[in-house]
């Protein structure tokens, strides 16, 4: 299964001066439609993902998360840099079924985020625990990772 996704440019989250959460992004100019959208900060050159989800409305989604208090509280307490909202639209091709697609792409970036080793909020804005395997290697170097990071 071939799945797309149309990335816009990433907002960010500022802190929320009206005292109704923490942070707050113009919610206006999130899209409705379904998709992707990562939670990530950035410091200098270097991303880090902080939180992966799906929706089937991201707008509706994003907002219900900015009125989370763990999870927006698990997001300014990681390290330091710039807080950042990334979200794709879900493109879909004629016959893929939309929730599936969702949790698959959803479930995909979790995965990758989660094998560099990025500890993310994902389980109720608690840390997902990750488990890692490290290998001292003297052949095959290229091949067998140096550290090797998954969720048990």
């Amino acid at each position: 299964m071939k799945l797309a996704l149309k990335w816009h440019k990433p907002l960010t989250l500022k802190a929320d001066k009206d005292g109704n959460g923490i942070y707050t992004i113009p919610l206006e100019d999130l899209p409705t439609e379904p998709g992707i959208y990562i939670f990530l900060r950035t410091h200098g050159s270097k991303s880090e993902a902080l939180y992966v989800g799906k929706a089937d409305n991201l707008r509706s989604r994003i907002k219900q998360h900015l009125n989370n208090l763990k999870l927006m509280k698990g997001i300014e307490n990681a390290a330091t840099g710039k807080r950042l909202l990334a979200f794709a639209e879900f493109v879909p091709k004629q016959g893929q079924q939309q929730t599936k697609a969702l949790r698959r792409m959803e479930t995909a970036y979790i995965r990758h985020y989660l094998s560099y080793g990025y500890q993310l909020l994902n389980k109720q804005g608690t840390k997902i625990v990750k488990d890692s395997i490290a290998s001292e290697r003297s052949a095959l170097r290229k091949f067998i990772p140096k550290e090797l990071y998954f969720e048990p």
